[in-house]
């Protein structure tokens, strides 16, 4: 009795199940306002597939080879003008010590501008082929494209093609679901253009896809639960479409980033070209300026041309020729400020000429009122230190009257005048240099210690002097910022350098002002000597303790230390410590 009633028991389950499986394949008929927003939904798959396709052919392949034919192309840039700044050194014509320096200073703030463009691009390009292979993972998974054609509607739809073609009455027929046919096919007829348009625009390529998937959400969340109709779980494909979503966004954004990499690399290159056309033309430093300030305006369109490397039938074709609008561009203010610390520099060394001219005009007007009033005069010491610029003239002009035609005319003594030349020269003329405190003789002299000493590139440190702090070795990135970090920490109350012990010879311990200062001693008078590599004089730089003989890294650290030496302690506390030690 009780297996039977086991038996009735289970075939009665067994009916109602096939029931209810028909009964919800018969209540998931969607009506036409869900069915046009499930096609239009396939349809933003299907089109946002094929954008992250385009995705990868324009905005990695084609961009990637256009920023290898852009470096290459800058490369050459830069080497004809270094070879033309080199020459223009040697003949030492058209452009000053000051100019010069400007110019090397610029091409190496450019290249070093566009390296960090390109790998910039790089790190987007690998991040762009992550994304690019998730989207269309997710992609084909929500769209079931690689599976079979068969569909079994009572299982869980994995793919949105099957919950369409399972539940969507249309296709040709439009009687009933149609599970043999295409995508196309049953979405045909049905209104999923319009849903697209409203959702299109002229947004992000990825929107489309977001405005199908909530609209369909929306339908479905209008009607009651208990008339909703009853189907298969989607889990599986809402979430690939949700990450399908998600990949597409970071998809765009990087593509931005690789475009935005390549428009500023084509910049660059127009900056660099231009530059080397001035300098190449010998055209004045206002002039290259101006042309590299019309080039990179913010607003205006760049066109660069790039050649395609020789192809195997000899031929070579111009493959990339660009208009980009620039919305930002640092290299003009980069040239503009060296620009600007030279013309400040120019107007500086004017503004003491102006001043030394003005006071001859006033000692020779002096001169000739004092001899016209009180006649000639002794040079008086005391009085010259009180007034200068009226006993200026007792010092330059010799003694003598005029009374008619026997009187000796005034001229200035021969040994005075060679005196007072000699004075105004005892000033010297300083180095513009910002770390060099060297003076010379004449403006010649200080033109040839300039090309000596800090543009002979092929001298050891002249790079580190630049840009390399000389106390401390931190390596900044212009003359602004260096000179305001050793403002800050390497100069006392009194604008002097602070006395550091990091600039040390290793082999005879003698102090010096820079690290290039450093190499020169030891290849002049250790030659003979183990040789130092670079890393070990830099090693060799350590800062001190003039207390305690500790070694530190750097000025600051060594600063911090010197402040535990001044703190006030006990002499009980000093010597418990030092019996601890």
């Amino acid at each position: 009795m009780e297996k039977l009633m086991t038996m009735k028991v289970f075939w009665l389950t067994m009916v109602l199940g096939v029931a209810s499986a028909n009964g919800k394949k018969t209540a998931c008929q969607l009506d036409k306002k869900e069915a046009g927003a499930l096609c239009s939904l396939a349809k933003a798959l299907e089109a946002t597939y094929k954008i992250a396709e385009k995705y990868d052919e324009h905005s990695l392949k084609e961009a990637s080879e256009n920023m290898t034919r852009l470096k290459n192309n800058f490369d050459q840039s830069k080497r004809a003008l270094l070879e033309t700044l080199d020459e223009l050194e040697k003949n030492n014509t058209y452009y000053t010590i000051e100019e010069r320096m400007l110019l090397g200073v610029v091409v190496v703030e450019v290249a070093r501008e566009n390296e960090n463009l390109y790998r910039s691009f790089e790190e987007a390009g690998t991040h762009f082929r992550e994304h690019w292979n998730k989207a269309k993972t997710a992609l084909k998974k929500a769209l079931g494209k690689g599976e079979g054609s068969s569909v079994n509607c009572n299982e869980t739809m994995s793919a949105f093609s099957h919950f369409i073609r399972c539940h969507v009455t249309g296709g040709r027929n439009r009687t009933s679901p149609d599970t043999t046919s295409t995508l196309g096919t049953v979405c045909e007829g049905q209104d999923y253009t319009q849903h697209l348009r409203e959702g299109t625009g002229d947004a992000i390529l990825e929107i489309p896809l977001e405005v199908a998937w909530r609209r369909w959400g929306g339908l479905r969340g209008e009607q009651e639960s208990s008339k909703r109709p009853a189907c298969p779980s989607t889990t599986v494909l809402e979430n690939s479409i949700f990450l399908a979503t998600l990949h597409m966004k970071d998809l765009a954004e990087v593509a931005q980033r690789t475009e935005a990499a390549r428009n500023q690399s084509v910049v660059s290159l127009a900056f660099l070209t231009a530059l080397r056309k001035g300098v190449e033309r010998r055209e004045n430093i206002e002039k290259i300026t101006q042309d590299i300030r019309e080039v990179v305006l913010p607003g205006v369109f760049t066109t660069v041309k790039t050649n395609r490397q020789t192809t195997e039938d000899g031929r070579t074709t111009v493959i990339l020729e660009r208009r980009v609008q620039v919305a930002e561009m640092k290299l003009a203010t980069i040239f503009q400020h060296y620009f600007e610390g030279s013309r400040n520099t120019t107007q500086s060394l004017n503004l003491w000429v102006s001043v030394l001219v003005c006071l001859s005009v006033v000692a020779v007007v002096e001169i000739a009122l004092r001899h016209k009033t009180n006649g000639p005069a002794e040079y008086n010491t005391t009085t010259a230190q009180q007034h200068p610029v009226e006993e200026l003239s007792k010092f330059c002009v010799d003694g003598g009257t005029h009374d008619g035609g026997n009187t000796s005319e005034a001229h200035p003594k021969q040994e005075a005048v060679h005196t007072h030349r000699e004075a105004i020269l005892s000033r010297g003329f300083p180095c513009p240099h910002p770390l060099c405190k060297k003076t010379q003789a004449s403006p010649e002299e200080v033109e040839k210690h300039i090309r000596d000493d800090h543009l002979n590139w092929e001298k050891p440190g002249v790079d580190e002097m630049r840009l390399l702090c000389p106390f401390c070795l931190a390596n900044c990135d212009s003359y602004k910022i260096m000179i305001a970090h050793m403002k800050d920490g390497h100069w006392d109350e009194k604008d002097n350098y602070l006395d550091s012990a990091g600039m040390k010879c290793r082999y005879c311990e003698e102090s010096f002002r820079s690290y290039g200062g450093v190499q020169r001693h030891i290849k002049e008078h250790h030659q003979g000597e183990p040789a130092l590599d670079d890393d070990m004089v830099v090693q060799s730089m350590q800062f001190k303790c003039l207390q305690c003989e500790k070694t530190l890294p750097s000025n600051e650290k060594q600063r911090v230390h010197m402040r535990d030496h001044r703190k006030p302690t006990r002499a009980e506390d000093y010597h418990d410590e030092t019996d601890q030690q």
